[in-house]
């Protein structure tokens, strides 16, 4: 029982022993109030809110009017027994088609062809017709100016 009762007190005196003194304690104090004092700025986190897909649109398809006429480009030579050009430019002596295309045109709007030949005496051309091959009508560049417009 003795050897009991002196383990306790060691154990109280070694316990004591390592306690602060009251001037440590009381120094501690005045060190974690000044702490306590300054400014130190927090961290704090804000919220932020992830954005919502949004749906990207989808194209529409336009759909391209299928050709109602024949579009044909041409030139003539001046000079070589044409007077007058009552029809089709290219039944003509002297003229020839350079191109000749499927087109959609509305009543009311035009084609304009603007082109150099190199020489006055060379004339463009352009004329129209139905996609049966029905002539329609024709416009010469009669100025020399390389322009020349059809329309219905």
């Amino acid at each position: 029982m003795k050897n009991k009762i002196l383990c306790i007190l060691l154990l109280v005196y070694l316990c004591s022993a390592c306690a602060p003194s009251p001037e440590a304690i009381q120094k501690a104090i005045e060190e974690t109030q000044k702490a306590a004092i300054t400014n130190t700025p927090v961290l704090t986190s804000t919220a932020t809110q992830t954005p919502l897909p949004t749906s990207t649109p989808k194209p529409t398809i336009t759909l391209t009017p299928n050709p109602n006429y024949i579009l044909e480009t041409g030139f003539c030579i001046m000079g070589i027994g044409i007077d007058e050009i009552n029809g089709n430019p290219a039944d003509e002596p002297g003229c020839g088609v350079q191109q000749r295309e499927q087109i959609y045109l509305d009543l009311f709007t035009s084609v304009d062809i603007t082109t150099s030949t190199g020489s006055s005496s060379i004339q463009i051309y352009c004329a129209i017709f139905t996609l049966n091959g029905t002539f329609m009508m024709f416009d010469m560049d009669t100025t020399g100016s390389g322009k020349v417009n059809c329309h219905l």
